[in-house]
């Protein structure tokens, strides 16, 4: 992916940008609002982020009306095509700053071109306007000191009569320091986001018709590298919308996706891959399934990012929104001889099984979401976090090379406690059958050094370790006695890098050889 120096993610995803003052070089998202042709809902109209670079914020805003092409070049339905998934575009609405730099500081003035409406389309020019405006106010930090002020130009003098109510100044939230206000409202409509973060225009007062909606976006993974990477790893999930005549649309999770805005160096536009599954192109192989039942999904792959491959995952799960009555089952599987260490922190996080996919090795994992709040209740993805900031897209956090290095120190002293272990257990075997009974908690591992000369005394007693054992922190092991089915189960703990702290103790049940 071609992203020049230096780089800061400086504009964000549609409401959480900050005002467009970006330094140097900014990579992020803007929202167009998207035209579904005759199968959009005349109720509402989404707004889908596309993704842009700019130097200093230049221009960054036009392309709120730029035009849009879909995956294809071309949104392809039954009854046609619409060449143009932008809605603004379409109806002859510009967005026009006064000065690009200087926005909300300097007026914008949203143009209204003299061209007819297209036919296929529900909306009228007034609800697209209201989309457009909505977009551009949601990629500003508009305040009472920096109010964003709309200025209206008609090209048809008709137009005024409905447009010129859309001027005037707008706030988005208060200055800092500020108690909390509410924005200034765009005249008949309000923005509604649905549980995956899309935002919607929605007018009230408008019913929606009985024709076949529109399908649903697919949401792909979008890292907006920067060249420090001493920063937080981010990933947005972009929804991305097909027409009906493609038969597979989640087919287009494992395709190649460009559809990128160039404001820095346009005449050096390489069409960056924005698909985060591609980036430093590895070898795949990716194929979906639906059924009535449930999906079936299949990754091969050579080298690939954990975390690009972590987020993908999380693509495809809030992309099919699997439920317990069509759970998703998705196989990884590795060209490699030697399985990644991210397959062993599948299976230490849980709800993965391996296998073998011909020679090479595969995991599969089984996925549930809750329809309530869109979260897991089943299967695991290890490696990023689910950010869930109210009205905005999905985000998905990793940890920075920093705490990666602090994490793989971690993960070699609890390979050193599993180690350990196997040692203090086989020992403890021994104690049990020599004595007739494991030590008690109190005895302890020193039980395997000295004869215990308090209650229970063992029946006959061999020396089997020579000191008591210390965990990687240097804080000796403790023996832990429990029920299992009836009889004592020993489990060797260690209080893990915080004794302070319960959550991050690490405890191995021994299972006894002689049972």
């Amino acid at each position: 992916m071609r992203f020049p120096s230096p780089m800061i993610v400086a504009v964000m995803i549609g409401s959480f940008a900050p005002r467009v003052e970006a330094t140097n070089v900014g990579v992020g998202t803007i929202e167009q609002p998207v035209n579904l042709g005759a199968f959009a809902d005349p109720a509402s109209i989404p707004l889908g982020p596309v993704a842009m670079e700019s130097n200093y914020g230049y221009d960054t805003h036009s392309i709120i009306s730029a035009p849009r092409p879909s995956l294809f070049g071309a949104m392809e339905w039954k009854e046609g095509t619409a060449l143009d998934q932008n809605l603004a575009h379409v109806f002859g609405i510009v967005v026009d700053p006064q000065d690009s730099t200087q926005v909300p500081a300097k007026p914008v003035n949203l143009r209204v071109k003299a061209w007819p409406a297209p036919a296929y389309s529900p909306y009228t020019r007034e609800q697209v306007m209201a989309a457009t405006l909505q977009c551009l106010l949601r990629s500003t930090n508009a305040t009472p000191k920096f109010p964003l002020q709309i200025e209206v130009i008609c090209d048809n003098p008709a137009d005024k009569s409905w447009a010129d109510k859309f001027a005037g100044r707008y706030v988005v939230l208060a200055d800092p320091e500020e108690p909390p206000i509410a924005p200034t409202p765009v005249p008949g409509c309000r923005v509604e986001t649905d549980r995956s973060g899309i935002a919607r225009v929605v007018f009230p007062g408008v019913t929606k018709t009985a024709a076949t909606p529109a399908r649903p976006p697919v949401l792909i993974p979008f890292r907006p590298r920067s060249e420090d990477e001493s920063e937080r790893p981010t990933w947005y999930l972009l929804p991305v919308w097909t027409g009906d005549t493609y038969d597979k649309p989640l087919n287009i999770l494992g395709q190649p996706y460009t559809l990128y805005y160039d404001r820095f160096n346009p005449s050096d536009s390489a069409n960056p891959q924005l698909n985060a599954l591609f980036e430093g192109g590895s070898w795949l192989h990716w194929s979906i399934h639906e059924s009535p039942t449930g999906t079936a999904a299949f990754l091969g792959f050579g080298l690939i990012d954990p975390g690009n491959l972590a987020a993908f995952l999380h693509a495809v799960v809030f992309s099919v929104q699997p439920s317990a009555a069509k759970p998703l089952t998705i196989t990884l599987s590795s060209n490699g001889r030697t399985p990644p260490q991210y397959f062993q922190d599948c299976l230490d996080a849980g709800g993965w099984v391996s296998s073998q996919h011909g020679d090479s090795p595969a995991l599969t994992g089984t996925f549930v979401l809750s329809p309530e709040t869109n979260t897991l209740v089943q299967g695991s993805i290890p490696g990023v976090t689910v950010v869930r900031d109210r009205n905005k897209l999905i985000r998905l956090t990793a940890p920075t090379e920093e705490e990666l290095k602090d994490t793989e120190e971690l993960r070699s002293k609890r390979e050193q406690v599993r180690d350990d272990s196997d040692v203090l257990g086989a020992a403890l075997d021994a104690y049990r059958i020599t004595s007739g009974a494991y030590p008690t908690e109190q005895q302890g591992f020193a039980a395997l050094v000295e004869r215990p000369r308090g209650a229970p005394l063992p029946r006959r007693w061999v020396k089997l370790i020579e000191s008591v054992p210390v965990d990687p922190w240097g804080r000796p092991y403790r023996l832990v006695i429990r029920e299992k089915a009836g009889n004592p189960q020993a489990i060797i703990a260690s209080q893990g890098p915080d004794p302070a702290i319960t959550s991050d103790d690490i405890e191995v049940p021994i299972k006894a050889e002689h049972e």
